[in-house]
């Protein structure tokens, strides 16, 4: 089936049921880079994407997404600075019970039993450090979900730079302010 221009139509059934021929059920920690163009003509865009995934983990799972702002903001504020990392990255993140990592450049959000864990104490390390969201989520044995992306999106290689003490681009080239919750800056 094809929308008026011409993208196949994928319906929310059709991700939850593909989302589990992958191997992913209930309980899952995921991290999902992703692309919601790649998927075709989505009903109920990004927010259906987001609703399979969530429903795949079910209530005991997880799913952290990159919010990244990338320095575009002078000021960073965890309630309403955007995701420039797409429209399903961005869905997630509004949604009233994710949980945001304070990060002036590199915040996640995540969805689930985990999420606050995973998101806390992100601004007193560097972005990322092995106990950062990303590394957090490492260290718990969670998986990396790439959705219409490539590796080049897979940000779990930074960790091997961490590792490694090898900095990637931009380190310590962003300083950036962030909007206290008293509205200081």
């Amino acid at each position: 089936m094809y929308d008026p221009v011409g993208k196949t139509v994928v319906s929310p059934a059709m991700i939850v049921c593909g989302l589990r021929e992958l191997g992913l059920c209930e309980g899952e920690l995921l991290q999902v880079h992703s692309s919601l163009s790649a998927f075709g003509y989505v009903e109920g865009g990004a927010e259906a994407v987001v609703d399979a995934l969530l429903e795949v983990v079910g209530p005991s799972g997880t799913v952290m997404v990159p919010t990244f702002n990338h320095g575009r903001v002078e000021v960073f504020d965890v309630r309403t600075t955007p995701s420039y990392n797409g429209a399903i990255t961005e869905a997630l993140r509004k949604r009233p019970q994710a949980h945001r990592s304070v990060h002036p450049t590199h915040p996640y959000a995540a969805i689930g039993p985990l999420a606050e864990e995973l998101t806390r104490e992100h601004l007193e390390l560097l972005t990322f450090d092995l106990r950062s969201p990303l590394g957090k989520l490492a260290d718990m044995g969670g998986k990396v979900l790439l959705l219409g992306v490539g590796m080049d999106r897979n940000t779990a290689a930074h960790l091997g730079e961490t590792m490694a003490r090898v900095h990637c681009l931009g380190y310590r080239q962003f300083p950036r302010k962030i909007l206290a919750p008293d509205g200081s800056v």
